[in-house]
């Protein structure tokens, strides 16, 4: 094979050191384009081509440059030699090559799965409650994914990686739900060892074709890690399933149009889940506002939501948990909102006095707006014995909403000279400010929530916290 000539045109200033320096990065050119021409070479024999020395030769600016290594005629004269004698040799790439993993994701089933008969019962016994705090949990879909994974393989993790992920992650749930107080702790190692047995198809389930049913698995993924410390986890998961919501268009109205009245209500808990949920995660650690215009539009719509009984001991009502608990993530959104931004911001007291008093409209409107049988009170609670866990949970964060009301109104007094920051009330004397609060304030919403947390006849205390 014909040698290409390198063409030697140097300055008579430079030195013979450095002539000698460019017809030896010539010849190391024209024995890796040699070697690279030939069939039964790969791209490791190049690295002949140093194999006699120690250290990379140096590259300077004034090398010559050959036409066919450089369309663009700037590439250094040793650059590709010099990063050739980097890689590992032709054995070690063999031998990387020969063990590589060209599989899916291996997972590992940390608990088998318990015979049939046992899950069907703890389920049965859970989903009740389950579904009274988050509406998402129904025992049609659920006990038809029990039946699919039973009929073949118990503990086979691969053909479905979202029944898998699903069923595993509500059995997580299940036993953390119904464990007795002095239970929790023995039997964390058996739910969190059920939840790992869902998490390992996680990346699966975020990188394959996206579905509704892989982001109602990985939102179950979320609300198990609620009941644990680990709130960084928990938060990245929680994305994961917005993301995933976004992606198939969970909050396009066009979508749902597709889909049977079934189908569409259980698109719509999913998505107002994920809505109050991300709420919740932005107000408790101080993230921004998770969703737009649109999505609070499909979230906090009335359309075509049956009726769900709220308590058995309370037959008289009769209404869907997630709706109250939507518009109230909606009016927290905005609380957290003002309170995140509002420092910098420039605003003019009396603006800032002016949202707070809309807000605390827009909370005592929503409670206005709830039933008798569970609207939350500033004086004496509703009987705790026949709330059920989700009536609990809308109290609780009702008061903690007034909370935040009342806490963005001391900040506007008292960040303002010239303005008093009173303790007692917000109805200042003497100044011309007057801003009379309707919602409780956050004494009487202290008192409420631990005469709650005292009589509630079910107490999931890690999802409360």
């Amino acid at each position: 094979m014909a040698k290409h000539q390198v063409v030697d045109h140097v300055p008579k200033e430079k030195s013979h050191a450095i002539i000698q320096h460019e017809k030896d990065a010539g010849l190391a050119r024209e024995k890796f384009l040699t070697l690279q021409k030939d069939d039964d070479v790969s791209l490791t024999a190049s690295l002949t081509i140093h194999e006699d020395r120690d250290e990379p030769q140096e590259i300077t600016e004034e090398a010559h440059v050959h036409p066919m290594l450089s369309p663009g005629h700037r590439a250094p004269g040793l650059c590709m030699p010099a990063v050739l004698s980097r890689l590992p040799s032709a054995a070690s790439m063999r031998s990387i090559q020969a063990q590589l993993d060209l599989g899916v994701f291996p997972r590992t089933v940390f608990a088998p799965l318990p015979p049939k008969s046992h899950i069907m019962s703890l389920m049965t016994n859970a989903l009740g409650d389950m579904s009274n705090a988050w509406p998402l949990f129904e025992v049609g879909w659920i006990f038809e994914m029990i039946e699919e994974q039973y009929t073949g393989a118990v503990d086979d993790c691969h053909s479905d990686p979202v029944r898998w992920a699903t069923i595993n992650a509500t059995l997580a749930i299940a036993l953390q739900w119904k464990a007795a107080s002095s239970a929790v702790k023995a039997l964390f190692p058996m739910s969190w060892s059920y939840f790992k047995n869902a998490f390992s198809s996680f990346p699966e389930l975020i990188t394959q074709i996206p579905c509704f049913e892989a982001c109602r698995a990985v939102l179950i993924m979320h609300i198990f890690m609620q009941g644990t410390g680990d709130a960084r986890t928990g938060h990245s998961i929680l994305s994961a399933a917005v993301q995933l919501a976004q992606v198939i268009g969970l909050y396009r109205k066009d979508l749902h149009l597709t889909l049977s009245k079934n189908k569409q209500e259980e698109h719509r808990r999913v998505l107002r889940t994920l809505y109050i949920l991300r709420v919740d995660a932005a107000i408790k650690y101080g993230l921004p506002a998770p969703f737009d215009d649109r999505e609070d539009e499909v979230c906090l719509s009335r359309e075509n939501v049956p009726d769900i009984t709220v308590g058995s001991a309370s037959p008289v009502v009769s209404m869907n948990v997630l709706t109250p608990m939507a518009h109230l993530a909606a009016i927290q959104s905005r609380v957290h909102t003002y309170l995140h931004r509002s420092a910098g911001l420039g605003q003019e007291v009396i603006d800032r006095l002016k949202i707070v008093s809309q807000m605390d409209h827009e909370l005592e409107r929503w409670r206005a707006g709830l039933p008798d049988e569970i609207r939350p009170t500033d004086n004496a609670p509703l009987n705790a014995g026949e709330l059920e866990s989700g009536v609990v949970l809308l109290h609780l964060a009702y008061y903690t909403t007034a909370w935040k009301i009342h806490l963005a109104l001391q900040g506007s007094t008292s960040s303002h000279e010239g303005v008093p920051s009173p303790r007692e009330s917000f109805l200042t004397e003497g100044t011309g400010w007057k801003i009379p609060l309707r919602s409780p304030s956050p004494e009487s919403g202290g008192r409420v929530t631990l005469f709650l947390l005292r009589k509630m006849s079910l107490q999931p205390l890690p999802y409360l916290w």
